[in-house]
């Protein structure tokens, strides 16, 4: 596996690189589809037939590249036409579209997280430079749908957490910058138009203080309406915050809403203040003997592959019974058993 980097306009290139990453500076920023087809035609020249494209802001862990090749190979398997895969949810963004097998057919997708077919971009001659940002995602999965491959999703997630709270313009731009980094900086900046132009700041939460102070409540049961009287938090972020909680089970830790899409460092610590986990709450459980790939799979702690993998070992070994059982299995992971063992039950 190489890696192609794209330094799009910092002060100076890197002096050392590891081996097996390949650096393009450039000295301006040209746009995202400008980078994008910069880094695509070096992986060409490598002789690479596809390639997997992240933002800085992408997260991803280590298997997330084999089990994406693995998802390509086995929709291929099933007669797909793959010019695009990515997987079924970046945060707590799901995609939907019309199930073919374990696959999702999808009108687009994002392009961070998104492997492609270095064929199917050649064949609809890359990334559209005179479009920006989510622009530039729409044009090719259309220029790909029209010309025969498919745009497919599978079952995997990826975060995708950078922070939107803050956003500033510069110079005719906009860029946005999570609340609580800017607020640590903001004193050490100074730059000729700059301004802040959306988000929480320290002097807005001052002067939104309410006049009498609700109780707290209860992060696992509150609606939408108890999360956005919290500031920092409007509707979308809302039902992001319980779409996320429902599909997981419930919260057992305040540092799980940091899995939470785009929601911001400075909006938890005021969650923290103004809501509460109940001592005695107990998750929904997952009964790990019971439970079909599917329904596995479908936790945000759980990959297909995993999914697949724990219930090939159950149906040949047996159920599982005890916890440390399920390290038997070669893909789970001792800390991805430790986030998962409040939400299994070996009933």
């Amino acid at each position: 596996m190489e890696v192609v980097v794209v330094d799009d306009g910092t002060a100076a290139p890197l002096d050392e690189l590891p081996e097996g990453v390949h650096m393009i500076f450039c000295r301006e920023n040209r746009g995202i589809a400008s980078a994008l087809n910069a880094g695509v035609g070096r992986a060409m020249e490598l002789g690479a037939t596809h390639v997997l494209t992240l933002d800085q802001d992408s997260m991803i862990d280590g298997d997330f590249v084999p089990d994406m090749r693995d998802n390509w190979v086995a929709a291929e398997s099933l007669g797909l036409r793959p010019g695009v895969m990515a997987p079924d949810s970046v945060g707590n963004v799901v995609y939907r579209g019309i199930r073919r097998g374990f696959f999702r057919d999808v009108k687009e997708v994002l392009q961070s997280g998104s492997m492609f077919s270095l064929s199917a971009l050649d064949e609809v001659g890359g990334f559209d430079e005179s479009l920006v940002i989510d622009g530039v995602d729409t044009e090719v999965c259309l220029q790909l749908r029209l010309r025969g491959w498919d745009v497919l999703t599978c079952p995997l997630r990826m975060e995708h957490q950078l922070g939107n709270a803050v956003v500033i313009r510069l110079a005719g731009l906009m860029y946005g910058m999570d609340s609580l980094l800017y607020h640590r900086i903001e004193s050490f900046v100074n730059l000729p138009g700059v301004r802040q132009v959306s988000g929480p700041s320290q002097r807005g939460l001052a002067s939104k203080k309410p006049s009498t102070q609700s109780p707290p409540f209860d992060l696992n049961i509150a609606d939408s309406a108890a999360l956005e009287s919290v500031y920092g938090i409007g509707g979308v972020l809302a039902r992001r915050i319980v779409q996320f909680r429902d599909k997981l089970g419930g919260f057992v830790s305040f540092e799980q809403l940091r899995e939470v899409y785009h929601l911001d460092s400075l909006a938890i610590v005021q969650l923290r203040k103004r809501s509460f986990i109940a001592p005695n709450f107990q998750p929904k459980k997952i009964a790990v003997n019971l439970a079909s790939v599917i329904e596995l799979g479908r936790h945000p702690y759980i990959k297909f592959k995993l999914a697949n993998a724990l219930v090939t070992y159950r149906l040949q070994h047996g159920n599982f019974r005890h916890p440390e059982d399920l390290l038997q299995v070669a893909l789970m992971k001792p800390e991805n058993l430790q986030r998962l063992l409040p939400y299994l039950t070996l009933e």
